[in-house]
């Protein structure tokens, strides 16, 4: 049974299947970069139950050996930090300026002017300062899979 999320089951469908999709585009002959800044939080809160989560940390430890994906986890340890409120995406092109995106629980939306986009790139910077370097971020989440393991 699903908990109540407030999401309806074929609109979890859908966002599996958009989700999907845009996860193709690590993994095509020329890939982009991905950098994601995951809160230790993230790892420790049991959201599908002990082998649901075991199975999709690692998941994201296989994908992290590809040269273009690098987790970075924010640790306990590092306090409140700038993305406390809220999960975004910065969008960087090679001929573009950045893009923001921000999503809610009902909607996106995605951010191009300059001032807008600028306090999420000043946040990747803080975020830089206070995440784990990729070998320490992946040691975390190898002792949350263990952990998720021994609850099963």
């Amino acid at each position: 049974m699903l908990p109540k999320l407030g999401v309806q089951a074929d609109q979890i469908e859908r966002y599996v299947n958009v989700r999907q999709v845009r996860q193709g585009i690590l993994t095509q002959s020329d890939p982009v970069e991905l950098i994601a800044y995951f809160d230790e939080a993230a790892f420790a809160r049991s959201v599908g139950g002990p082998s649901v989560m075991a199975e999709q940390l690692r998941h994201l430890a296989s994908a992290a050996e590809r040269a273009n994906i690098t987790p970075r986890v924010i640790p306990f340890s590092a306090g409140a930090h700038t993305a406390m409120s809220g999960g975004f995406s910065v969008i960087e092109f090679i001929r573009d300026s950045p893009v923001a995106h921000v999503e809610q629980r009902h909607s996106g939306a995605f951010l191009s002017e300059k001032e807008d986009v600028q306090p999420f790139l000043d946040a990747i910077e803080i975020l830089d300062e206070v995440a784990l370097n990729q070998d320490d971020s992946l040691e975390v989440i190898e002792s949350y899979v263990a952990k998720h393991e021994s609850q099963e």
